[in-house]
C-alpha cells in the first residue's frame, strides 16, 4: 500500500498519501519516509520531522555488514551490535554525533531532515546536517565525486545560507552543485542545472552583484526555453 501512497504523494496529493500510509499498522523505514515526504510537502513540518527520525532510526538499526556498500556496490565494514537510540537523543545536534555508520540511505535521511530544518527556519541546524551530509556523502562516493546527493544537498545548503545572508557561502554551493550536475549531463540541458542556475542569480542579486545575476538568469531561461520548445 505505501507504494501507491507514494503515486498519489508524486501526484501531488498528500492528504490521500497520508492517510493510506498512517492506516499501516506496521511500518517500514520506506513508510515513514514516505510519510515525511507528504507532511513536509503539506506544510507540516514537526510531523514530517517525526517520521523522517523514524526512518532513520530503524534504516541505522537494521544496517548490516549483508547490505552496507558503497556507492559503486563495495561492501563497507560496519560493527553495528548495539542498537542506537536516535530518537532519545538530547538533540538534533547530539543525534548527528551518534551516527557513525553511512549508508546512501541513511544519508538521505539526515538531509531530508535538514531540509525541514530549513523549512521550519531554523537554519543553524539545518546547516550542522547539511554539512553532515556533505561530510557523510564524500566519505561514501570518495571526494570530488560525480554523485548527485552531493549535488543535491550542496543546493539545499546554498538555499540556507541564503536565507542565513551568508551570500558568499551560498555561491561557493551553487558553483559546486553546477559543476556536479554538469559533469553526470555529459554537456546536455538539465532542470536541475537551471534551477541551480536561478538560484545562484537570486543569490547574486543579493549580493549586488547584477550582471552575475543577468548571466544566470540568462542561461537558465535558455535551457527552461530547449527543454520545454513552444
Amino acid at each position: 500500500r505505501w507504494r501507491m501512497a507514494d503515486c498519489h504523494r508524486h501526484l501531488g496529493n498528500h492528504s490521500e498519501a497520508i492517510e493510506i500510509l498512517e492506516s499501516i499498522s506496521e511500518k517500514s523505514s520506506e513508510v515513514y519516509f514516505s510519510l515525511g515526504h507528504a507532511y513536509r510537502s503539506s506544510g507540516w513540518y514537526d510531523e514530517a520531522e517525526a517520521n523522517y527520525l523514524q526512518a532513520l532510526q530503524i534504516n541505522y538499526n537494521t544496517t548490516s555488514v549483508d547490505n552496507l556498500t558503497d556507492y559503486y556496490g563495495n561492501p563497507l565494514p560496519v560493527d553495528n551490535d548495539d542498537k542506537v537510540d536516535l530518537i532519545g537523543a538530547a538533540s538534533p545536534e547530539q543525534r548527528l554525533n551518534m551516527i557513525t555508520n553511512i549508508t546512501l540511505d541513511i544519508i538521505i535521511h539526515i538531509g531530508s531532515l535538514g531540509d525541514v530544518y530549513h523549512k521550519k527556519q531554523q537554519y543553524r541546524r539545518a546547516e550542522a546536517y547539511y554539512n553532515k551530509t556533505v561530510e557523510f556523502i564524500h566519505e561514501l562516493f570518495g571526494k570530488g565525486a560525480a554523485a548527485e546527493p552531493a549535488a543535491t544537498i550542496l543546493r539545499n545548503q546554498g538555499a540556507n545560507y541564503n536565507e542565513m545572508k551568508q551570500y558568499s557561502d551560498a555561491n561557493q554551493c551553487y558553483t559546486e552543485a553546477l559543476a556536479i550536475y554538469r559533469q553526470l549531463s555529459k554537456g546536455d540541458d538539465t532542470e536541475d542545472i537551471a534551477k541551480t542556475l536561478n538560484n545562484q542569480g537570486n543569490n547574486y542579486h543579493c549580493m549586488k552583484q547584477y550582471s552575475n545575476t543577468d548571466q544566470c538568469y540568462t542561461e537558465a531561461l535558455d535551457i527552461y526555453r530547449r527543454l520545454s520548445p513552444s
